[in-house]
């Protein structure tokens, strides 16, 4: 669920160490491109690591926070070019599937979880509170 990796780059560069997991295959060839490339110029992405197998490998962290893909853009407008083409590439992910994840998290992460929702989007499960935004929502999970 990294996508192009940009919030992941984010929080690396206000000094995070984040590992990121990317589960489609052509989304994480072009963000583990997209890595190496900055990590040439800016040396951020040294400090990103894949995260794929870490979860059922025992790895624990901090925070998990995850970033499903929304699904159909319930407004006229469509979203930004950049995430209409992670979108046709990315598969959908429906709510039974990010819950399942929610709790794969809870598992491995030693504060929280924070999920990344539209605005309007129903709360998977019992956050324990949430962080609202003009059109996106971070609901937050206890571990």
């Amino acid at each position: 669920m990294a996508g192009w990796g940009t919030d992941g780059l984010v929080l690396a560069a206000l000094g995070c160490i984040v590992h990121m997991s990317e589960c489609q295959p052509l989304i994480h060839g072009v963000l583990a491109e997209r890595l190496q490339r900055l990590d040439a110029k800016e040396n951020v992405a040294s400090r990103l690591e894949d995260a794929r197998d870490l979860w059922r490998g025992g790895a624990s962290f901090d925070v998990v926070y995850l970033d499903p893909m929304f699904g159909e853009h319930p407004k006229t407008a469509l979203p930004a070019k950049h995430m209409q083409v992670l979108a046709e590439l990315a598969s959908s992910v429906d709510d039974q599937e990010i819950t399942g994840l929610i709790e794969q998290a809870q598992a491995v992460a030693t504060s929280r979880v924070v999920v990344k929702r539209r605005a309007a989007a129903p709360a998977l499960g019992h956050p324990g509170w949430s962080i609202a935004g003009r059109s996106v929502r971070f609901d937050v999970y206890s571990t």
